[in-house]
């Protein structure tokens, strides 16, 4: 696999109100360029990651 190459690494955020979520971050100054009714694609020069309409308390302290 030597020429394996990434290009971009994404984090899942977990959200217990999506839609509250959203909106803060688009607040902060992220900008949301695609979104469906799960998942958010939200990034803010480099930095990006996937905000899901998802949460389980268990996993998202740990």
């Amino acid at each position: 696999m030597s020429n394996l190459t990434a290009i971009e690494l994404k984090a899942f955020v977990p959200a217990r109100d999506f839609a509250l979520s959203r909106q803060f971050y688009q607040d902060l100054g992220f900008v949301m360029p695609w979104s469906d009714d799960n998942l958010a694609y939200l990034h803010h020069g480099k930095c990006c990651f996937m905000l899901q309409n998802f949460y389980v308390k268990e996993l998202a302290e740990t």
